[in-house]
């Protein structure tokens, strides 16, 4: 069988919405396709950790808000994912990124073109995809299915888990509460997480 973009699409909509954990979540994600498709490649996928760096992600959090406090018209964020091309390893890395604008729509991404809160420390690179890269490298004729869905459902996971865990909201604080988080490709697909609330 092949994958289906809307089978997994909604696999990963309804995975992230249990709000299980980050290894819970991610063994659910690979079991939902794995049985779709049975292939070696999963094994390498499943030891990839993500959990190792999620206090350093928060950390990181903390200090863009601290450094850069949100204008209180913000009405959302968003975690953006995106690509460079590391010239000195030769490979494609991903790396992180956070602005706020003031405007929101979860429909419809464009809110996030213009942003007016737009942090200043640069972006946050990631090992585990890293590691997530170099495990699909053994994927193959899957790889490029897989680089669209595996980078942005196991960040979902990941900045999700941070959010209601670890991250001290009062940081993050503004005129209009809740304040919605999206994470998504700057030029693709995106997914809600939970939102920021009042604290």
């Amino acid at each position: 069988m092949e994958f289906s973009y809307e089978g997994s699409w909604t696999a990963l909509e309804e995975i992230l919405g249990k709000r299980e954990g980050i290894a819970a979540s991610w063994e659910a994600l690979i079991d939902f396709h794995a049985q779709i498709k049975p292939a070696a490649y999963w094994s390498a996928l499943r030891n990839v950790d993500f959990t190792e760096e999620r206090a350093e992600m928060a950390d990181w959090l903390h200090e863009l808000a601290e450094t850069y406090p949100l204008p209180e018209s913000v009405q959302a964020l968003w975690i953006g994912i995106v690509q460079f091309y590391d010239e000195e390893q030769r490979r494609t890395i991903y790396a992180y990124h956070v602005l706020g604008a003031d405007a929101y729509d979860p429909q419809d991404a464009e809110w996030a073109t213009e942003p007016t809160w737009q942090p200043e420390l640069g972006h946050f690179v990631p090992d585990s995809l890293k590691m997530l890269n170099s495990a699909l490298a053994e994927a193959k004729e899957d790889f490029s299915f897989l680089d669209w869905l595996l980078p942005v459902a196991a960040s979902a996971f990941v900045f999700d888990n941070i959010i209601q865990t670890q991250l001290d909201h009062s940081k993050f604080r503004v005129a209009n509460m809740p304040l919605p988080v999206t994470i998504g490709y700057d030029n693709g697909d995106f997914i809600s997480l939970s939102p920021i609330v009042a604290s």
